[in-house]
């Protein structure tokens, strides 16, 4: 049996040869999204990984575990932390604090907050899916997470 170490951040730290865990960080101030998230889909494999949620609950803990790790592989962002706090503007602020680097985001947005990729979303942007994180079912979830990310 091998035991998988993880580091301060809790970032599974892989041993040689192994593939290591998709680390999808959750960016969201709903406390309970995190929890449910974390207990559907803890048994759930996708392209023969497990997942390894990170968490975030502000812009500026998103930021922190986005340099804090370069291994994120993607990002659940709440569109709207509050009115003068939007995730459509923490975007932007994600690509240039991950180096650049196109980490895939699936915004999470309520009815209210509802976002339409084709006329909301900037075309520079890494956003790849919305989810109505109030209607969607487990399903919804995986099925995104397996269409975004890469079978290797």
């Amino acid at each position: 049996m091998q035991v998988q170490q993880t580091s301060l951040i809790g970032v599974p730290v892989v041993q040689e040869g192994a593939k290591r865990d998709w680390n999808i960080l959750i960016s969201d101030v709903d406390v309970g999204l995190h929890v449910r998230t974390r207990l559907e889909m803890k048994d759930v494999v996708i392209h023969g990984r497990k997942l390894n949620f990170l968490h975030a609950f502000s812009r500026k803990e998103t930021i922190e575990r986005l340099r804090e790790s370069a291994d994120i592989d993607l990002i659940f962002l709440d569109v709207d932390y509050d009115p003068y706090d939007t995730g459509l503007r923490n975007n932007r602020l994600l690509s240039e604090c991950a180096g650049g680097s196109a980490i895939p985001v699936v915004l999470l947005s309520s009815a209210k907050e509802r976002v339409s990729l084709t006329e909301d979303v900037p075309f520079d942007t890494t956003v790849r899916a919305t989810i109505d994180k109030q209607h969607a079912s487990y399903k919804t979830f995986v099925d995104t997470l397996t269409a975004l990310l890469p079978e290797n």
